[in-house]
Formats: C-alpha cells, structure tokens, sequence
C-alpha cells in the first residue's frame, strides 16, 4: 500500500529513521570510546551530542510515523504489529533522553552516573533493534508503504490488507 505520508511518492518516514538510528547507535559508539579510552572526555561529548541529534530527529520521525499509522497503518492487518514497532521506539526514545538528562553535568563522568547512562543507552540500542526488524517487517512483509508497480498490483495489496472499509 502506498504511504499517505510521502513525497512525490516517496514514503517520509524510511526517509527519516536512518538518522536517528544512526545518531542514536553512534552515541553508544562514542561511549565506548570514552571507555576504551580509559575516559578521554572527547569521546564523552561525542556521545552527548550525539544523543541530542538523535533525540531531535528522532522526534521527527515519530511524527512521519505517528502519521502514517493513523493514516493507513491502523486500518490494516499490520495494526499490531505498528502499534509493537510505535510502542518500542517511544520506549527506547524515553530511555535515552533518561540517559541524556544523567549526563547533563560534569558529575556524570565520574562513578555510576555515567555507568547508569551507558546501560540505559545499550538497552535502548537493543530495544531499537528489535522495533526496527519490526519495522522492516512492515515494510518488506505487510508492503506498507510501498508503491505497487500496476494499479491492479494496488488494488490487490488493498484488497489484501484492508481490514476496515
């Protein structure tokens, strides 16, 4: 099914999402580097601002997201499987905002403060991972999104997911 969210033709939201994810990951990156490094603050600033961008557009993405759920995904029978891949980027989103807010002063870079934050950033890149084969699912299995090659290819693949008339 083509994506109402699009444009000229273009589905947004896959236009979107790699810069968070890779914002996102890249944090965790910069934090191993922080690590390995035996704590070059470098590597920590890396990580924080990393963390901001990837917040940022991530946010940004949700909205094509958002959109693209209420305006077609709902209606499917990939509802569930939308509302699972929704459901765990909120939740990775909020746990690393949760590890943005640890680092917001110096104090974060000594003791569990920063161990705290890279943990939550590790579980959220894992949570991420998951809500994105779900996403691919989405894409690749359930043909959200994507533009049918005919108007009979559209019109069976509507056929196929419509659940709501």
């Amino acid at each position: 099914m083509r994506s109402r969210v699009s444009i000229a033709g273009h589905p947004v939201h896959p236009m979107l999402v790699p810069l968070p994810i890779g914002l996102l990951a890249g944090s965790v990156v910069a934090d191993l580097g922080y690590i390995v490094t035996g704590r070059e603050e470098m590597w920590a600033n890396i990580a924080f601002w990393t963390l901001i961008g990837g917040l940022i557009t991530a946010l940004i993405a949700a909205a094509a997201g958002i959109a693209e759920y209420f305006l077609m995904a709902r209606r499917t029978d990939a509802a569930e499987m939308a509302r699972w891949h929704g459901m765990l980027n909120a939740g990775a989103t909020v746990l690393f905002a949760i590890s943005l807010v640890l680092r917001l002063n110096e104090v974060s870079l000594s003791g569990g403060r920063f161990g705290a934050a890279f943990a939550l950033s590790v579980v959220a890149l894992g949570i991420l991972a998951i809500s994105g084969w779900l996403g691919g699912e989405l894409s690749y299995r359930k043909h959200l999104g994507v533009a049918p090659d005919t108007a009979q290819q559209e019109a069976q693949e509507r056929e196929r997911h419509l659940i709501e008339r």
